[in-house]
């Protein structure tokens, strides 16, 4: 596990995400405040590219800006769609640093692996509500 240096823990405000690139990752870091910690994931919705950094924080779960989809941060789980899990990041904090482990998402897909996202067809109601 190679931990790297995301960002530093006062840059964070509580209950709020911030948007950071890492290389060429594109990465939300979440400040969650019951219990402390921070959570690592990846930055845009799979629906249609919304920065979840920039939304709404309730608990451990942000709703993308663009659309409401829900996501659980420190899983990455969408709790309606399986399918459309984001990569979620082991996280350490040190010294005031967030570090996370770019290498090694959870694995939160069937059989342990994260699931390919899937194209959206939005003309399909049967897709359902992640959709």
């Amino acid at each position: 596990m190679a931990f790297v240096r995301i960002i530093a823990a006062a840059a964070c405000p509580p209950n709020r995400g911030t948007y950071v690139e890492v290389g060429d990752q594109q990465l939300a870091v979440f400040h969650l405040t019951d219990p402390q910690r921070f959570a690592v994931t990846d930055a845009l919705c799979p629906h249609a590219g919304g920065d979840l950094a920039g939304g709404e924080v309730t608990g451990s779960m942000v709703a993308c800006p663009w659309h409401h989809w829900e996501f659980e941060v420190t899983t990455g789980v969408c709790p309606r769609n399986h399918a459309a899990n984001i990569a979620s990041f082991p996280v350490e904090l040190r010294d005031g640093f967030v570090y996370a482990d770019l290498d090694s998402p959870f694995k939160t897909g069937p059989g342990g692996q994260t699931p390919p996202l899937p194209r959206p067809n939005h003309d399909d109601p049967a897709a359902g509500d992640c959709w």
